[in-house]
């Protein structure tokens, strides 16, 4: 399953996929980056946490991104439904 749809299935409030964002070379960047940064400011841009990411998008749901792309919720749903083929 593309990424893609993982996410539609978290905005349609599904639960998180086992597969989803799996912990990867990406993380270890994350965890030792070859430069160090300590801005306090930016310590919450340096984690990847991949539960906090699905509640995000199952939070915000469809009305949300509805809300924030002007589309009617059906118009969000079409577009969920388009698998580009």
């Amino acid at each position: 399953m593309a990424l893609r749809d993982k996410v539609i299935d978290a905005i349609e409030g599904h639960d998180m996929m086992e597969d989803f964002c799996r912990p990867g070379l990406v993380d270890e960047v994350y965890k030792k980056p070859p430069i160090l940064e300590d801005d306090r400011g930016t310590q919450i841009d340096r984690r990847a946490d991949r539960s906090s990411l699905w509640a995000m998008f199952k939070q915000a749901g469809v009305a949300g991104v509805a809300e924030r792309n002007h589309l009617e919720l059906e118009e969000n749903e079409e577009l969920f439904s388009d698998t580009g083929s």
